[in-house]
This record gives structure tokens, sequence and C-alpha cells, in this order.
């Protein structure tokens, strides 16, 4: 249709990424038959008045949601070619905001509950190891499976998928004896919790436009763990040195940083 010149390295590509979209799309059949969050919305472009006149905007990939008792809870998912790990524990340093920046454009706490936001992998990175344990198609949903931060309520994950005590298709979601497993606490994410994340996110939202009203670009990038340098167009054109980065320590816990975030409000 584009007139693309389909070259014999194109040619193999579009044979083995159309073998992975064939696998991937067996995995999301098999997934939303187990789950009663049902599609709301692909692709779909949304939009939020912010203060001073300004407008956030962007693009879910993926809206699901599920109505229980007036509440209407929501789950985001953002497909992804590369990694899938995001830590909500560096969102005090405007990190990793991606998933609560889409809730933030579905209306936030004041309309839609928190039900998960997940990143989704479509490719491995290599070629897949041969493992005497897995075979290519466990490997696979291992690899499909939803990474991110889960609702902590057992009703709520259920919903998300029906099957979630014996082998979920959301990592981080594993049950030992009816109960989910202590170490998974850092995966999930309570009521409570969203409000206070998403009071985050509200701040450094306006600390964003604060900046662009006073026209700061100032170089100065967060090294938490790794440096967001990575994901920026213009690494050419920087003129950032070493000193330049501001290196923060990344909290282990959730709890610990909306803790923090009440003490300096106090």
């Amino acid at each position: 249709k584009n007139k693309v010149n389909m070259t014999s390295e194109l040619k193999l590509f579009n044979k083995i990424y159309k073998g992975y979209i064939i696998k991937i799309y067996g995995f999301l059949l098999k997934s939303m038959s187990n789950s009663e969050f049902k599609i709301e919305s692909l692709e779909n472009k949304y939009s939020v008045p912010l203060k001073d006149d300004f407008v956030l905007t962007g693009r879910i990939d993926k809206v699901l949601t599920y109505t229980d008792d007036d509440k209407e809870y929501k789950l985001v998912v953002d497909y992804k070619t590369g990694d899938t790990k995001f830590n909500l524990n560096k969102i005090i340093y405007g990190l990793d905001l991606q998933v609560l920046i889409y809730f933030k454009l579905l209306g936030g706490p004041e309309k839609v509950c928190f039900g998960g936001g997940y990143l989704n992998r479509v490719l491995p990175k290599n070629v897949l190891e041969y493992n005497s344990k897995k075979s290519v198609s466990t490997q696979l949903e291992e690899l499909y499976k939803l990474d991110g931060y889960t609702n902590d309520k057992l009703s709520v994950i259920f919903k998300i998928d029906k099957d979630a005590a014996n082998k979920s298709y959301v990592k981080g979601i594993t049950f030992k004896n009816g109960t989910l497993k202590a170490k998974n606490n850092v995966d999930i994410i309570s009521d409570k919790m969203y409000v206070s994340l998403m009071k985050i996110v509200d701040e450094k939202l306006d600390e964003i436009i604060d900046r662009l009203k006073k026209c700061d670009f100032s170089i100065k990038p967060t090294y938490a763990g790794d440096l967001p340098c990575m994901y920026c167009s213009y690494k050419e054109l920087c003129y950032k040195k070493q000193n330049d980065v501001e290196k923060k320590d990344v909290a282990k816990d959730l709890s610990e940083i909306i803790e923090n975030d009440k003490k300096e409000e106090e």
C-alpha cells in the first residue's frame, strides 16, 4: 500500500515478526477469555486540562474496564518491543511516570479506580536460547506476561484473571495457600496508595508547567539506577557533563516515598 521496497532483509523480518504476532495474538485471546475486564479503547487519544490553561495529551495503547458496585476499574496496557520493567518508587524524581500519566489522562482517582497498569512485551530481545526445561511456547508465554502493578484487592485480581491463583498472566501475582506471597507486595497497589501516587504525579506536572513558564530547560538529568537520557532523541546536540547529573537513591517500598511526601507536606 505504501509502495515499500520489499528487500530480502525486510521479507525475512516480516516473516519472523508475523510469527511472533500470531503467537502473542493467541496469548491475548487466552488472557481475555480469563478476564472480566473488557476492552474499552485501542490506541485512543486522550486529553486532560491542567493548571494555567495547559493541556496534557497522550495516546494509550489499550484500556480495559470493569464496573463493580458502581466503581469503574481500569487496566491500561502499553505494548513494548523492548524492556518492560519500571519502578514507581522513582516517580518522586519525575521518572517512570508513564503508566500513572495514563491514569491521569483517564481522569485520575476522581473518575476511575486503579485496576492495573502494565507494560507488555511483544518481541524477545534476542533469539530464544534452548532450554531443556521450557518449551518455546512456555518461554514466550512468560515473555508476554503483563509487567507492572495491580490493585491489591483479591476481588479485583480475580476479575483481571480468574485463574490467578494457579498461573496468572500477570507478573508478580502468585499465591501460596490461598494468599498473595508477601514478596509480591512490591507489585500491588491499594486504593489509598493509588490516590497518594496520583497526588505526586499532579505535583510533578505542576513543576513541569512552572519550569516551562520560566523557560527553564536546564540540563539536569536524574540518575536513579539509569539515566533518562537513554530515551532522548537529542543526545548529539546535548551539552550534558558528568557534574550535571543528579544522583538519587531509590526507595525500596512505595509506602516509603508516600510517607516522605507526607512529611514534606507537613
